[in-house]
């Protein structure tokens, strides 16, 4: 909830859950995988209201939980583009 201006559980449960990240959010960030400390980033992302974040990964299951809109890269060139 660092990132809300005002403290709301339950949009930061609702968050959470969208990412797959309900079960851990007793734990410490440390404590977690790789990718789902990216998901955290997202997470806080999400929860500063009227935010854009980028997201670069080669994570399909994450693109999958987070991205509304795809843009592939290959060798400097647009390849695929895709809005949810």
């Amino acid at each position: 909830m660092l990132s809300m201006k005002k403290n709301d559980s339950d949009k930061c449960n609702q968050i959470l859950e969208s990412l797959g990240l309900a079960e851990f959010k007793d734990k410490h960030p440390m404590a977690l995988s790789g990718g789902q400390k990216q998901r955290v980033a997202i997470a806080s992302a999400i929860a500063a209201s009227g935010s854009t974040v980028l997201v670069s990964t080669h994570d399909p299951e994450l693109i999958e939980l987070c991205c509304n809109h795809i843009i592939r890269i290959d060798d400097g060139k647009v390849t695929y583009q895709y809005a949810v």
